[in-house]
């Protein structure tokens, strides 16, 4: 419906088709760019997803065959910025195809920078995973801190010797128990006073 459309030359037209194909692109970059964004607000969550990384991946891959596809056409679009094209189309199309060549070459750098975003979001993950594995580690390591003068002191009062104490006196174990939870206690303290805790 548009009559207008008619009165554009070749050269101009070729322009119009070819900024069409790069708007799509950038489009498309766009929603990459939206979808890293969303995977950066899953990495940051304190529960992520076990998936996560399957979909940082897929995302790296869908990015990659993305800049392929665009950079195939790298070749069609420097060859229409050339003079030996505007000297055989017989128009003067400089600006035009100039202005199309940077666009280009910014949609590449769209597509650029949404892996490098990407790669950003991979960090994230990583790091909210080791942080994860460190507070695991951080729990072990306190819980065999706190059993392992229990278990010293539990072997030593079972040793099949003569003991200084009577071992029929029941307020021996529970001196042994507060023994243990004594130790225990000033355990928490010493990793509290160090902040390790």
């Amino acid at each position: 419906g548009d009559t207008t459309l008619g009165e554009i030359d070749s050269a101009g037209f070729a322009t119009v088709l070819m900024d069409g194909l790069v708007t799509s692109y950038l489009e498309l970059t766009d929603a990459i760019l939206a979808e890293v964004d969303r995977l950066d607000g899953e990495a940051l969550k304190a529960t992520a997803r076990r998936d996560l990384l399957t979909q940082l991946v897929a995302l790296r891959h869908r990015i990659a065959a993305v800049r392929r596809a665009l950079v195939a056409h790298r070749t069609v679009i420097a060859a229409m910025a050339g003079a030996d094209f505007q000297v055989v189309t017989g128009t003067d199309a400089a600006p035009r195809f100039a202005a199309l060549t940077e666009r280009f070459e910014g949609a590449i750098g769209a597509i650029d920078t949404a892996r490098e975003a990407l790669l950003g979001t991979f960090d994230i993950h990583m790091s909210r995973t080791a942080q994860r594995t460190n507070e695991v580690m951080k729990t072990l390591t306190i819980v065999s801190v706190l059993l392992l003068p229990a278990g010293v002191i539990a072997g030593f009062m079972g040793m099949n010797i003569k003991a200084p104490y009577s071992t029929d006196d029941p307020t021996i174990f529970w001196f042994v128990v507060l023994g243990i939870g004594l130790v225990a206690g000033l355990t928490l303290v010493a990793l509290r006073v160090r902040k390790w805790l």
